[in-house]
């Protein structure tokens, strides 16, 4: 894996030997939890900064993936 990114104006580049071993079903909460807050996030937003098609496209997006 490579990663490559602009740091103060010069170009950094990181390379990483991974190995990934098979799907685990040890974190499965993640994705869903991630999705829980970032929707309580773009509601703050939505809350402090009045709501735009964006932000409701995300949030409506989020709901429907996670609703299972």
């Amino acid at each position: 894996m490579q990663i490559e990114g602009d740091v103060n104006g010069s170009t950094k580049k990181f390379a990483y030997d991974m190995k990934f071993h098979g799907e685990s079903s040890d974190n499965e909460f993640i994705p869903r939890l991630w999705a829980t807050r970032r929707v309580g996030y773009l509601l703050d937003e939505i809350r402090l900064h009045g709501e735009n098609s964006e932000l409701r496209d995300e949030v409506t997006e989020l709901a429907r993936n996670t609703g299972s």
